[in-house]
């Protein structure tokens, strides 16, 4: 097979810096995985490399999300009673929110017993993850910050141990697409060593899609606050 001459230069296949977040990386740990750096296409021709941009144009995106949560008891004890009863209604007004697309679920209905981020249970008994994506940030905000949902966040350190380190993470990827958890945690990894980037940010600190002419600008929410 026939191969270009080499790696292009950022800009040169006309994607913009931030566009290329949204690009597939080559398979390492599993089929989700996502370019941070440069499209795969931009080490082949470069006839696929303009068929590369010209997809990009045709393209619309979704917001994915993931949050984390170390366990301070067992689901089943007492302490977190309160918060797993409140579980099914919260995730209920989350799939009729305006602007919701999907969220991580197992038969059960929640993501209580997915298993993801071990390196960050440490003291605590275990870690949960909830992961979903949403049609833009201010429709995943309007829920975040909604009553229901707000209600949950203050009464967190009941059932939570504090982490210092980012617990949430946002970053853009093709509508319909279903991230996986070995991808949410790439994602929680560049956030922690990075701040806030296209490639990963908060709701605090985002990024608007990769199509959006300024993609590459932060917005800054000061009111947004909780963590995410």
């Amino acid at each position: 097979m026939a191969h270009g001459p080499g790696p292009l230069p950022p800009g040169h296949h006309g994607l913009t810096a931030a566009a290329e977040h949204a690009i597939p990386l080559a398979p390492s740990r599993g089929p989700y995985r996502w370019r941070t750096e440069r499209p795969v296409a931009a080490q082949g021709s470069l006839a696929g490399v303009e068929l590369l941009a010209f997809y990009r144009l045709l393209m619309s995106f979704d917001l994915a999300q993931v949050n984390i949560a170390r366990l301070a008891a067992d689901l089943g004890s007492p302490q977190l009673r309160d918060f797993v009863a409140a579980l099914d209604p919260v995730n209920a007004e989350a799939d009729l929110a305006d602007g919701f697309r999907w969220r991580m679920q197992t038969e059960d209905g929640n993501a209580t017993s997915v298993v993801g981020f071990g390196a960050d249970q440490r003291d605590g008994v275990g870690v949960i993850t909830n992961m979903s994506t949403w049609r833009d940030v201010e429709s995943l905000a309007a829920y975040v910050f909604g009553p229901m949902h707000t209600a949950i966040m203050r009464r967190r350190r009941e059932w939570f141990l504090p982490m210092r380190e980012s617990y949430t993470a946002c970053w853009w990827v093709p509508a319909g697409y279903r991230p996986s958890v070995s991808e949410a945690e790439d994602r929680v990894r560049v956030l922690r060593a990075q701040g806030p980037t296209p490639a990963a940010f908060t709701l605090k600190h985002h990024f608007a899609a990769p199509d959006d002419a300024q993609a590459s600008v932060p917005t800054v929410r000061d009111d947004w606050m909780c963590g995410v």
